[in-house]
């Protein structure tokens, strides 16, 4: 039998991306040199998560939380 003070979370986060700019540098030397563009990449791009959480409360006031980074 689990604690009442267990609680289980699902995490979902859905979220896009906007190329700003495609040129592509190389340092060499401490130097920053213009090679050209990257091709290949889109413009916008979409990404979405799903993860799954646990928290326990300490107390009235405080929680401890275990979640997966993104």
């Amino acid at each position: 039998m689990l604690d009442k003070k267990i609680d289980f979370n699902l995490l979902g986060c859905v979220s896009y991306n906007l190329l700003a700019g495609n040129t592509a540098y190389v340092v060499s030397d401490g130097k920053n040199i213009l090679i050209g563009e990257t091709e290949g990449i889109s413009p916008i791009t979409l990404n979405s998560s799903l993860g799954f959480g646990m928290g326990y409360d300490l107390s009235k006031k405080i929680s401890f939380n275990l979640e997966p980074e993104n």
